[in-house]
């Protein structure tokens, strides 16, 4: 089955398509003059840099922010090293391991980093002398055994850590 289309409705469907065309041809037109209107106002600012000028500035301010922000990141980078390896945890214990001295004069204080690398130092105080003791540690173990109070010392700095 074959339909035909009639001349005049050929026609009239072309009309319409037409009319839709220049009336969108006519928005487009208005628009186009309203843009180059806003366009040719910011060109002729006063006293003021160009929308050109501008831009540019604005892009060598772009590129200057850039390279600043590497710097920057690189920078973070050498100090987030340094940090992890300063001392974040300290304990200290004091007490007095002698029966004859009078107080807690004896310490031990345990200075680690973040990754539990440090050190524990004891001084254990009595009327005659001061003995000192240095034990490294690393992962917040000791490869030497250590008294109660080097332990809670330990313990006290490992908690600080984290």
């Amino acid at each position: 089955m074959t339909v035909t289309l009639e001349e005049p409705v050929v026609l009239g469907v072309v009309g319409v398509v037409a009319a839709l065309v220049l009336v969108w041809l006519i928005v487009l037109t208005v628009r186009q003059r309203r843009l180059s209107a806003y366009f040719r106002a910011l060109a002729r600012s006063r006293g003021k840099p160009s929308v050109e000028q501008t831009v540019i500035e604005l892009a060598q301010a772009a590129e200057e922010l850039d390279v600043r922000t590497r710097e920057l990141v690189a920078r973070l980078a050498r100090v987030e090293d340094v940090s992890s390896r300063a001392v974040t945890g300290l304990g200290l214990v004091r007490y007095n391991p002698f029966p004859d001295t009078g107080g807690n004069f004896s310490w031990s204080v345990a200075l680690v980093d973040e990754k539990g690398d440090g050190v524990i130092i004891t001084s254990l105080n009595s009327r005659k002398e001061s003995r000192f003791y240095l034990k490294e540690l690393s992962g917040f173990r000791c490869p030497l055994p250590l008294s109660d109070e080097e332990e809670e010392a330990l313990r006290i700095a490992m908690k600080k850590t984290r």
